[in-house]
Order: structure tokens, then C-alpha cells, then sequence
């Protein structure tokens, strides 16, 4: 049964693939849609915050070879921090829940 913490990460996890598929971010959003084609496994986003090269470092910009107009810069990293930011709230809250095994099953 899928609990009302791990439906809201699927769906915070799914806005944000399509945030980052929109502006050519494929590294990170098929990340998203492999977790998104399985357990949506909350340790392992948690996994992707924290240290160099997180998602949390991510900086959506043209220099960066991000596909979008320069005008909507803030907008969409507004956006991509308050995703990120709900995403890993709700993985750490589904880990205190109850923690997952790399299978997806509850220890």
C-alpha cells in the first residue's frame, strides 16, 4: 500500500524530472525516472543531497548548457529549490516512517 508521504515524493519527484527534461537536465531527471520506474526508494534520494556534486548544487543556467530563456533564470531555480526542497523533506520523513533496503522492502 502506498502511504499519502510516498505518493506526494512520486509526485514531487515526477515535477521535477519534467522540470529538468524542459531545460535539457537529462543527467539528473533520468536519475528520477529510474527511481520513478521503481520503489521511488527514499534512502536513495536522500543519497543524491549533500557533497560536491549533489542535486542540491545543481544550478540551472545557459552557461551550464541549460536550454531556456535568460529572463526565466530565477524563476526556475526558485522553482527547482522549492521541488528539491519539498523532495528531500518528504524522503526524510518516509525514512523515520520506516527505512528501505535497496530492495525497496522495509527493514
Amino acid at each position: 500500500m502506498v502511504d499519502a508521504t510516498d505518493r506526494l515524493l512520486r509526485d514531487g519527484l515526477r515535477e521535477t524530472q519534467l522540470l529538468l527534461e524542459g531545460v535539457g537536465e537529462e543527467w539528473w531527471a533520468s536519475k528520477m525516472r529510474g527511481e520513478l520506474c521503481g520503489t521511488a526508494n527514499p534512502s536513495t534520494i536522500l543519497s543524491w543531497f549533500g557533497g560536491m556534486g549533489s542535486l542540491n548544487d545543481l544550478m540551472l543556467c545557459r552557461a551550464n548548457g541549460h536550454l531556456f530563456d535568460a529572463e526565466d533564470e530565477v524563476e526556475l531555480n526558485g522553482r527547482l529549490r522549492a521541488l528539491t526542497s519539498r523532495m528531500f523533506e518528504l524522503a526524510r520523513r518516509a525514512v523515520g516512517n520506516g527505512e528501505r533496503n535497496d530492495r525497496g522492502s522495509k527493514r
